[in-house]
């Protein structure tokens, strides 16, 4: 199911990103979905009843669940100048 926070984040970045382009601000919007963390083992344990979070790597799009280090990688790229689409 999809999340309501996440689409109410989208919504206002869209609004952002509209009204700010002219002044050159790039908006962007970071909503990952489970992580390897704590509070993202104790959600999978919760809804699973898995005491490993790894047991759902095979459903995740690069066969893995992502690690917080994988989310910050994605937020570097997108304020950093590597990003064409500024």
């Amino acid at each position: 199911p999809y999340n309501m926070g996440k689409a109410a984040g989208e919504a206002l970045a869209l609004t952002l990103a509209k009204e700010e382009m002219k002044h050159g601000v790039r908006v962007n919007i970071v909503a990952p979905a489970l992580t390897v963390s704590d509070m993202g083992e104790r959600l999978a344990r919760a809804v699973t009843g898995e005491a490993d979070i790894h047991h759902l790597d095979a459903k995740f799009p690069f066969g893995r669940v992502p690690l917080p280090s994988d989310v910050a990688a994605a937020v570097v790229w997108l304020v950093s100048d590597a990003n064409p689409y500024c």
